[in-house]
């Protein structure tokens, strides 16, 4: 901030000093204004990216700290979604969720993403993928190929199934079926 405020300040110090030598002389309290103006300029936005920055950064950790309890279990709007089985939709969006659960979906979006620090695909996706284990755990999977199961689940396609289920697991989905049987 303070080298470009600088810069700034010379360069346009040196297009009014050539604008005067070369083609109109300005009166000197235009030059002496230009210089204050930018160095104002400077100092402000020094003082607002290095000195209240450092408060913002630590409400910040501390309210980010503070999510990290949030709980899908005992969450309302998690709970609606798991047991009204929204996530089933494969062509579910934030905004028919939103819609289904009467909460503007702006709200709903910055809800996720405060609350679980997700983007909506990714906090629907892990439903999903819970559904899916669950279908795994039990004897439902012997019904179903797992493809099958994470279509019922809502996924579309294999890749990003797989990519979910490995995000949230950290293992394929046939590698968890055999460590869980």
């Amino acid at each position: 901030v303070i080298v470009w405020g600088t810069v700034s300040i010379w360069l346009l110090n040196l297009i009014f000093f050539l604008y005067r030598t070369w083609i109109e002389p300005l009166p000197i309290i235009v030059y002496l204004n230009i210089t204050l103006l930018f160095s104002l300029m400077t100092i402000y936005l020094f003082y607002r990216n290095f000195g209240v920055g450092q408060d913002k950064e630590k409400k910040w950790s501390k309210r980010k700290a503070g999510r990290n309890n949030f709980n899908k279990e005992t969450d309302p709007i998690a709970i609606a979604i798991w047991q009204q089985k929204y996530f089933r939709n494969p062509d579910l969006d934030i905004r028919s969720l939103s819609k289904q659960l009467q909460i503007p979906y702006n709200e709903l979006s910055g809800w996720i993403n405060q609350n679980y620090q997700q983007n909506f695909n990714a906090f629907i996706n892990a439903f999903r993928v819970k559904e899916v284990v669950i279908a795994l755990e039990t004897q439902e999977h012997q019904a179903y190929t797992i493809m099958g199961l994470a279509q019922k689940a809502g996924f579309k396609s294999a890749s990003s199934f797989y990519a979910a289920f490995k995000k949230e697991k950290g293992t394929t989905p046939s590698e968890y079926l055999k460590r869980s049987a």
